[in-house]
């Protein structure tokens, strides 16, 4: 049996809520504006929808021109609430990591950083689950100073 789609959201408002303060200046990264409790349809806003049913959780990414274009099924409740969680994390450590770069330095190096920050924030499986989708696009992409030489 599945959270219903009312304490889904329930449960990632609160998330949510434990790292909206570290949001700042980037008022505009906010779950309200990008995040929808229901199921996509075509002829929705853009955004990020997410609901569950009887065959489990869901996350469908409407874009700008309408249209499912993306969509993430799940029997894993930890694991959709990671996937949005993540997405609002990675965009207000993307913004810190704009503001607060070192010259000559892989910018991811700042940007992965908060982003396990925040995530242990939500709480340590979260940490944990960010730790190793990190360490998977660093084995594929080391870290390159290099690159901006």
């Amino acid at each position: 049996m599945y959270f219903s789609t009312k304490k889904l959201k329930q449960i990632i408002i609160e998330n949510y809520n434990k790292i909206k303060p570290y949001v700042g200046e980037a008022s505009y990264i906010s779950l309200e504006s990008r995040v929808f409790f229901e199921k996509g349809r075509a002829d929705l806003s853009s955004g990020t929808y997410v609901y569950s049913d009887e065959r489990g959780y869901h996350i469908e990414y409407i874009g700008d021109k309408g249209g499912i274009v993306d969509k993430y099924d799940s029997d894993s409740f930890l694991e959709i609430n990671f996937r949005i969680c993540n997405e609002l994390i990675t965009s207000i450590a993307f913004k810190f990591c704009v503001d607060n770069r070192e010259p000559g330095k892989d910018g991811r190096r700042i940007l992965f950083k908060k982003e396990l920050e925040l995530l242990s924030i939500i709480g340590e499986e979260y940490y944990q689950m960010g730790n190793e989708r990190i360490n998977n696009i660093l084995q594929e992409n080391p870290y390159d100073d290099d690159l901006l030489g």
